[in-house]
């Protein structure tokens, strides 16, 4: 009998060790294939959709499993801290062929820091996305969308957005599905964050409803190459 306790404790611990690896390592064949897309129709509706504050460890698999899905191409803006914390995630966000972006690396207001502080946060953030992905556009959001003129000393292009899905304020799902629905247009570049399970459900109801709306989901640095956009600064 105690044989048979040990061999049920023994295995009860295999299986949530292999739980754990398989929540971090993600499988191939949902994450690390390509998504593929079709061509770009410039005479067609696009829209951007972005992620802020990522990767995250819960809500960015469960993402990146529904925009497989989906074939829906967007730009994740990521922190260096968690890049350096969850590689395997920025790994698979790369090799679905979603686009990366600098988020600073610590998240900070970046409106109060100097030149030389916001110059480090930068650039320590964009080395790690280089060796992520040695294709990678030069493009910075600011967190909070806060700045000052001391930004455009760096010449790098700053994407804010035209639709602030205002999931921040921890609203549900049907309230961010409503307002990205009531505000979006053609060209338009929405923020959201992928760190919560509210938006996810919210994507999951707006990438078919603006496909049926004749909507092409584009990452920001093509729809630049066809829309011009307000909400990208010092290009």
């Amino acid at each position: 009998m105690k044989k048979n306790g040990f061999n049920a404790c023994f295995i009860c611990l295999m299986i949530g060790m292999i739980g754990c690896v398989g929540f971090l390592m993600l499988p191939d064949s949902v994450f690390l294939k390509e998504i593929s897309v079709p061509e770009v129709d410039e005479h067609t509706s696009m829209i951007a959709f972005t992620f802020d504050d990522g990767p995250n460890n819960v809500y960015t698999e469960e993402l990146l499993v529904l925009l497989q899905e989906e074939q829906a191409i967007v730009t994740f803006f990521l922190m260096g801290e968690h890049m350096e914390e969850y590689p395997t995630l920025v790994e698979s966000i790369v090799k679905s062929g979603h686009q990366i972006a600098n988020h600073t690396y610590s998240h900070p207001n970046v409106e109060y820091l100097e030149l030389e502080e916001i110059e480090e946060e930068l650039a320590s953030t964009q080395r790690m996305l280089e060796a992520f992905d040695s294709e990678v556009v030069p493009l910075f959001r600011p967190p909070y969308g806060c700045y000052s003129e001391l930004l455009f000393k760096l010449e790098i292009p700053v994407a804010l957005w035209n639709v602030d899905s205002s999931d921040w304020e921890g609203t549900s799902s049907s309230e961010i599905y409503t307002k990205v629905m009531n505000e979006v247009s053609d060209g338009d570049i929405v923020v959201f964050h992928d760190d919560n399970k509210e938006t996810i459900e919210a994507i999951r109801l707006l990438i078919p409803e603006l496909k049926k709306q004749g909507y092409q989901f584009v990452d920001i640095t093509t729809l630049l190459k066809y829309k011009s956009s307000e909400a990208v600064l010092n290009k």
